[in-house]
């Protein structure tokens, strides 16, 4: 029997350097707001069974529904992202697969979820990351820089544990894998994609807005 699979989709932030009074996750991509793209992304996934949105003044929980119908809680953020994550996963029923997503990463591809799943099945803990550069630390060494992205990937009971022990602790992360290695449990990894980008500026926006652009007239 597979494991339940539920996602986790934060829609919360203020994101203030976007500069503009609209947070950014309700500005449009292509005539649909940006926190949406990641809804239909995980709700059209077969290997998905829930979805939790945390999100502060939602629209209309019926219209949400109706498009996605995986949308089984509407929650709201908290003070930070590591509270909002929280209220997210205290809205999960039973052990699961949790998939934690940043919802201005608005081109999370089907594959990369799946490799996610795949990977929290093997190591139990699973991120997608990128490699971007060898940075220099000495004039004899070097070492590797990657940029870590969402979907991470949990079973249910693993990151519910990290979160007691930060709370237990005062540590307070800004990615839920963090939470986890400093709660002792060890992280793998799977490839993520440049086209998962994450939308922090207007600039982001156009750069998806064109990525969008050349899938559709190339099929990329």
């Amino acid at each position: 029997m597979r494991s339940k699979v539920s996602a986790i989709i934060l829609s919360a932030g203020k994101g203030r350097r976007f500069e503009d009074p609209l947070p950014k996750q309700f500005h449009l991509l292509k005539e649909k707001p940006i926190f949406e793209w990641s809804l239909e992304a995980f709700s059209n996934h077969e290997l998905v069974d829930s979805i939790v949105l945390v999100i502060d003044n939602p629209p209309l929980w019926d219209e949400l529904k109706e498009k996605y119908p995986k949308l089984e809680k509407i929650v709201k953020g908290g003070e930070r992202r590591q509270n909002s994550v929280k209220n997210g996963l205290l809205a999960l029923e039973g052990e699961c697969i949790v998939l934690i997503h940043d919802a201005v990463r608005p081109l999370v591809s089907k594959e990369l979820i799946t490799r996610v799943i795949e990977g929290v099945k093997k190591f139990r803990c699973a991120i997608p990351i990128i490699e971007e550069f060898d940075k220099v630390v000495s004039s004899l060494r070097r070492e590797k820089v990657f940029r870590v992205q969402t979907p991470q990937g949990f079973y249910l009971k693993d990151i519910l544990h990290s979160h007691k022990i930060g709370e237990e602790k005062g540590i307070y992360a800004t990615d839920d894998s963090e939470l986890m290695e400093r709660a002792g449990f060890e992280v793998g990894t799977v490839e993520g994609e440049m086209t998962n980008l994450k939308i922090t500026t207007k600039l982001d926006l156009l750069i998806a807005e064109a990525i969008l652009e050349n899938k559709s007239r190339y099929r990329l």
